[in-house]
């Protein structure tokens, strides 16, 4: 299982390119390689982070060819949501704190990919609208 990151792929800003989708997940999931270019430990495969972005993705079918527009932040949420191994407290030898909740760090990944459902919306000329990605013909 191929892990992979290209800051590069960042620039693209493109919601219907899927090197674009996974390294806009990657970032928002920090999921990312460190400097010397080790992935942390329990980070995802790119197969694994696929499978939810095709999942959270729309096709827009009009008019002949169908383009599909990826939505990388909500992907990310989703994932964190998903999350069975996310702490939200912890205490360790005698030291404990809180972490955000789940829910607030998925909201916020959704709020910072705001722009990507307007951009979709904005490329399908209205057909496929933000939060629901309703698909109107």
């Amino acid at each position: 299982m191929a892990q992979t990151y290209s800051e590069a792929h960042l620039a693209l800003k493109d919601p219907t390119d899927p090197n674009w989708a996974l390294a806009y997940a990657r970032f928002l999931l920090r999921d990312k390689p460190n400097e010397v270019g080790v992935f942390p430990a329990n980070s995802l495969s790119n197969e694994e982070i696929d499978v939810i972005l095709s999942a959270t993705s729309a096709v827009d079918s009009y008019p002949d060819t169908p383009v599909t527009y990826y939505r990388p932040h909500e992907a990310a949420a989703l994932i964190i949501e998903s999350d069975s191994e996310r702490l939200e407290s912890y205490s360790e030898g005698g030291t404990s704190g809180t972490l955000r909740k789940t829910a607030n760090v998925a909201r916020s990944v959704r709020q910072a990919g705001a722009w990507v459902d307007a951009k979709i919306t904005t490329l399908s000329d209205g057909r496929i609208t933000t939060g629901t990605l309703d698909v109107r013909l």
